[in-house]
């Protein structure tokens, strides 16, 4: 991407701006990156040896369940695992604060996503 593009030097109008160049490209990367994380949890899956825990940290309205939705719509959605931590139930009260954490932890050849983790 050329920055040039985006420097202000004099009095501008922002309708005149093209805006559309990023997106674009935003978009055309996420597509790339989808493809080959649907590749890597297909090859996972089949060696079954390794999971990977992905963990999602923001403030509420941040945008952290779109972002999920979008990064893994293409994969296959037996392999990913959504948890969403809230206030604790009274049973996670008691055991120790990562008790919750670590019962939902992603079995081998599953990719887990944490929507808010214990920080």
């Amino acid at each position: 991407m050329d920055l040039s593009n985006y420097k202000i030097s004099s009095t501008i109008k922002i309708a005149d701006l093209n805006t559309k160049e990023v997106v674009y490209d935003a978009k055309k990367k996420l597509k790339k990156i989808r493809k080959k994380i649907s590749d890597l949890q297909d090859v996972m899956y089949a060696e079954g040896k390794f999971g990977v825990l992905i963990c999602i940290q923001g403030m509420d309205t941040s945008g952290k369940d779109s972002l999920i939705r979008e990064v893994f719509k293409d994969v296959n959605a037996r392999g990913v695992e959504v948890h969403s931590f809230k206030v604790p139930t009274d049973l996670e009260l008691k055991h120790d604060f990562m008790w919750r954490h670590y019962i939902a932890l992603p079995p081998k050849g599953k990719i887990g996503i944490f929507n808010r983790t214990h920080y």
